[in-house]
């Protein structure tokens, strides 16, 4: 299918002005986004009741486009905070042991480390490997599993370098040894094609802010059904349970049975705002289509790439193979990326300085001349 990403691009007001590089931080919303956010926050100004009421089949239908996002079914899907709930709900979920071991890498973003480690008082043990030239390889994971090792958490890609790791040969390693395997995918969901089901993963978890293009307060939480029945939710609530609890029961007897599937997890009201926003989003991406949005992504981050190499810049990400992602870390010839940052900032550029790399996230509603923009600024 044949995509006019001119007229995509309209759909994001903030291209009016800006050429925006932040996705990997926040993303830019679009229009039929912001539209439903205003519905349904004018709905509940004006009739809270009927508003909830007819919210109903918008969570039924969100749930419904994530699982075809991701190639799950829906009842393996739950609304979580951001991603770093949806870690902990395995974290403090999972039947852990005393001298049990969990694998995460030397360069891993904080939220996924810090949720495993908080299970110390279990005697879990989180396990730091080093990563291959700032490489996540399947080598690597397999080196540092033991026989305590009980889990293995990953991002796909990067934060740092943008990197995707190859997701099925880690899985392919861990199931082997009847190990569960959690991707932390936010910093592509929605821009790469991710079928956790052809990739044998276990669970994810991931904001929608991001490549999503929804808002902050929201997540989608994946967990594959054999894995969700050995796990047993902290929090309880009326809509985390299989039937409803009457005070009628005697205190020692309520019927506190999970519910079936990942509803197990959702023990309370949800965001309301942030669901129909995250539906009118993943509308937009299936109307778009995932894959016709990953190539235009690979042909500007290429675009970008080749521009940049003849300022005398070093691609520091990942580019070849099934590596790459939307997220390109560019080495200055010359100036200070912080520097930079400011002084593209005064013309209405977002990026973003990192040490000594400047970072750029390109998603589909960039266009070469927005590419243009930043390649003018760098100083050969």
């Amino acid at each position: 299918m044949s995509v006019d990403f001119d007229a995509v691009r309209k759909l994001f007001p903030i291209t009016e002005n800006f050429a925006y590089f932040l996705c990997n931080g926040k993303s830019p919303l679009p229009k039929p986004t912001a539209d439903a956010i205003h519905e349904i926050t004018d709905s509940l100004t004006n009739s809270a009741a009927i508003a909830m009421a007819l919210f109903k089949p918008v969570v039924k239908e969100t749930r419904e486009r994530v699982a075809r996002l991701i190639g799950c079914e829906p009842g393996e899907v739950a609304f979580c905070r951001n991603t770093a709930e949806g870690i902990l709900w395995l974290a403090q979920s999972m039947p852990w042991k005393e001298g049990d071991e969990v694998i995460v890498t030397q360069r891993e973003y904080a939220t996924v480390v810090y949720p495993f480690m908080a299970q110390k008082h279990y005697g879990v043990k989180v396990v730091l490997v080093e990563q291959d030239n700032r490489r996540i390889t399947p080598e690597v994971i397999k080196k540092g599993i033991t026989d305590r090792t009980r889990l293995v958490a990953v991002s796909w890609p990067q934060f740092d370098t943008g990197q995707r790791c190859d997701l099925k040969a880690i899985s392919k390693i861990c199931h082997e040894r009847g190990i569960v395997f959690y991707v932390d995918p936010i910093q592509c969901l929605g821009t790469i094609r991710l079928n956790v089901k052809e990739m044998d993963i276990d669970c994810i978890s991931a904001g929608t802010h991001k490549w999503l293009l929804a808002l902050p307060g929201l997540g989608i939480f994946y967990c594959r059904k054999s894995l969700l029945e050995k796990l047993r939710p902290v929090h309880i609530g009326w809509g985390s349970l299989e039937e409803e609890v009457s005070m009628e029961y005697p205190t020692d007897s309520y019927p506190f049975t999970p519910a079936k599937g990942a509803r197990r997890f959702e023990e309370g009201s949800k965001n309301v705002v942030g669901i129909a926003a995250l539906h009118a989003s993943l509308g937009l991406i299936e109307e778009v289509g995932v894959e016709n949005i990953e190539r235009r992504v690979k042909e500007l981050t290429d675009y970008l790439c080749e521009k940049a190499k003849a300022k005398g810049c070093t691609i520091v990400s990942p580019r070849q193979g099934n590596e790459w992602s939307g997220i390109v870390l560019i080495r200055l010839p010359k100036q200070d990326p912080y520097k930079l940052e400011e002084d593209l900032r005064g013309e209405l550029i977002m990026v973003h300085g990192m040490r000594n790399c400047l970072i750029m996230a390109v998603n589909f509603y960039n266009n070469h001349d927005d590419i243009d923009r930043v390649i003018e600024r760098i100083e050969a």
